[in-house]
């Protein structure tokens, strides 16, 4: 995925290309809006809904921002409100902030934030949803989950339904904690996802879980973006080859391997952690 944005809220100008992208920088700098902003793209085009959080992409931002994005085949260009999309010799006009959307294609969209999990869209590999909630929990959430394809549950291969296998036997996938219940969350979406949208992706997570992940991006065919402030993450993640940002002052700028130490935000970090061994 290719997308380039303008002027919307604090990010100036930012161009993010690749299959696996990780957003690093401060607090309040832009991480999320760039999510939110390729995440809303590809739910017009291939999810039952658009995925539009009004919190953190009010309308009044969409007044001056402009984006273009390419998703394979499919170019889009963001202009205000209206988003043009073409794809081979066809065009369509849509109102970003409205309901409406055009199905080019059927695809499995995630959004995993510290305590929601947001999906829509139903996986190629098993046809019918990837999770269900109990009756007691309507919303969205980590509290009481079950993996509900087979086809998932045995690609995890220690989760059956509403329970999962751990060193103390079968429990109840209610009864996790919270770091467990996030990367099972996780692991379901990344295996069974086209499009992944992960913010704060190591809360709750010890480096172990986290190097898993990693691991399973780099193995799977999603289209994965991670937010993080996290300098392990970033530092795996470009030893993984993934495309890595830092997101500050308006701009997402590359970080490579051998400029890793010139960035501010990880050179204080690894200070720290310096210090404390």
């Amino acid at each position: 995925m290719e997308l380039l944005v303008s002027n919307l809220k604090n990010i100036r100008e930012a161009h993010l290309k690749g299959e696996k992208i990780v957003l690093y920088g401060p607090n309040g700098e832009g991480k999320s809006t760039l999510i939110h902003m390729a995440m809303l793209i590809v739910s017009k085009l291939g999810a039952p809904r658009s995925m539009y959080d009004d919190e953190v992409l009010p309308q009044y931002v969409f007044d001056e921002a402009t984006a273009t994005a390419q998703l394979d085949e499919i170019s889009v260009e963001l202009r205000q409100r209206n988003m043009v999309v073409r794809y081979k010799d066809r065009s369509y006009t849509i109102d970003v902030l409205s309901g409406e959307g055009v199905r080019l294609a059927e695809w499995s969209v995630w959004h995993i934030t510290t305590d929601e999990i947001n999906y829509q869209g139903t996986p190629k590999i098993c046809r019918q949803p990837a999770i269900s909630y109990t009756p007691i929990e309507q919303r969205e959430g980590l509290k009481d989950f079950a993996v509900t394809c087979p086809a998932i549950a045995q690609y995890i291969g220690n989760v059956h339904y509403d329970s999962m296998q751990t060193p103390i036997g079968w429990i109840p996938i209610r009864h996790l904690s919270y770091g467990e219940k996030r990367f099972l969350a996780m692991e379901v979406a990344i295996y069974s996802g086209d499009y992944v949208f992960i913010e704060n992706f190591e809360a709750g997570l010890h480096v172990d879980f986290i190097k898993l992940l990693l691991d399973l991006i780099g193995e799977v065919q999603a289209t994965v973006f991670i937010e993080t402030h996290s300098g392990v993450v970033v530092k795996y993640a470009l030893l993984k080859g993934y495309s890595v940002y830092k997101v500050e002052r308006g701009s997402a700028v590359p970080i490579t391997l051998d400029k890793l130490r010139d960035i501010g935000l990880f050179r204080r970090e690894y200070e720290v952690y310096q210090s404390l061994i």
